[in-house]
Order: structure tokens, then sequence, then C-alpha cells
């Protein structure tokens, strides 16, 4: 494949990857911190229940959030990669 068609493959993946959402919730049972992501590695939004919205659960709050962040970039980077890796075919592993 000449290096014209894999750039305007990349390019289009990248697109694509823009469009696909994940979802990160705290809890189930509590789910007081809801983020969406797309697979671009982009927070498209943060929801916060507003009842948690208090000073006494700030430190939660932080952890809450930093969780959240955490999970979705991964998940993010999962979707990435099973995506973009197929057209690679043998140059390795993305970089993330």
């Amino acid at each position: 494949m000449d290096q014209m068609k894999m750039a305007k493959k990349l390019y289009d993946a990248q697109k694509q990857l823009k469009k696909e959402i994940i979802e990160v919730v705290s809890s189930d049972e509590n789910p007081e911190v809801t983020m969406r992501f797309n697979a671009a590695m982009e927070i498209k939004s943060v929801e916060i229940d507003p009842e948690f919205l208090k000073p006494e659960n700030a430190e939660e709050l932080n952890n809450l959030v930093k969780s959240c962040i955490r999970d979705g970039l991964t998940q993010a980077q999962t979707v990435a990669q099973n995506k973009i890796q197929p057209m690679l075919g043998g140059l390795g592993k993305l970089p993330f």
C-alpha cells in the first residue's frame, strides 16, 4: 500500500475514532460522576450529581474524577488500538 493510501486510511480512522463514544460512570450504585470520551481520547462531557457537590465531598469527588479519567482514557486507547492496529499490519503497536 502506498503512503498516500495509508495516510488516507489513518485520517479516516481518526475521524471514526472521534465519533466512537465511551461512557465511564463512577459506580453503578451511586453514579456521582459520569464522563464521556471519544476514542481519540478527548473528554466530551462531564456530569456531576449536584447533590454530591458539597465541600465535605471534595476529596472523594477529586478521586472519582481522576478514576473516571484514568478508566476512560484506558478504554479509549484500547478502542483506538483495536481500530487502527489492523491497518498498520506489521508496523508494530501504537505508541500509547
